[in-house]
């Protein structure tokens, strides 16, 4: 699979790697950690999954169904620092949050 000049097929931790992009499933079933555990410990990482209109925000719309998406991303760009997601997106069931601050 590649994306933006990365073959994610190909990346690998120790022998871990990515045998499906959609879902993401590892070849090794690792440990599951509770999130506020890891946001306790700073463990976070930055996914920009949103950022590129035509190739994120059209293609999800139409692949996954999310409905309305596009207009709901660009209402998302009318805002400024950090703002829950699922306000936005309906699909979004958790509390991941979009912050423009950096």
């Amino acid at each position: 699979m590649m994306l933006q000049g990365i073959n994610l097929k190909s990346r690998t931790w120790d022998g871990i790697k990515f045998i499906s992009h959609e879902p993401p499933q590892l070849n090794h079933q690792t440990a599951r950690i509770p999130r506020g555990i890891t946001e306790e410990l700073g463990l976070v990482f930055n996914h920009f999954a949103y950022c590129i209109p035509k190739f994120q925000i059209e293609f999800k719309e139409d692949f996954y169904g999310y409905a309305g998406l596009t207009k709901a991303w660009e209402e998302l760009q009318k805002t400024h620092g950090p703002v829950r997601l699922n306000k936005y997106f309906a699909h979004v069931q958790d509390r991941a949050v979009v912050d423009d601050s950096f």
